[in-house]
């Protein structure tokens, strides 16, 4: 490229040579998606997925309510599926019907 601009040929600040050839279409395109995709993501990780993992531990903790107080690991679990009023008998009624 001449460092003179020719008549069809626009002179280009050194600048925005340098973010035209750094940041080409694709890299804009890209960069685009990208900025669509963080806000849906951060709502989805606050809403769902934060939520989700808090009641999973949770779950291994016993206590009133939202406040655990001892924490008891799988134990909650095996209760479930071994007492004959847990998941057994839901399940069973459920298929009956």
């Amino acid at each position: 490229m001449a460092l003179v601009a020719t008549p069809g040929e626009k002179k280009l600040n050194p600048a925005k040579k340098l973010y035209r050839s750094i940041f080409n279409q694709e890299t804009r395109r890209k960069t685009i998606w990208l900025l669509f995709l963080f806000p849906a993501l951060a709502v989805y990780l606050v809403f769902m997925a934060a939520p989700l993992i808090d009641s999973l531990r949770l779950s291994l903790y016993t206590g009133v309510g939202l406040t655990p107080t001892k924490f008891v690991g799988l134990q909650n679990f095996i209760d479930l599926f071994t007492n004959p009023l847990g998941v057994g008998f839901s399940l069973g009624r459920y298929y009956i019907l």
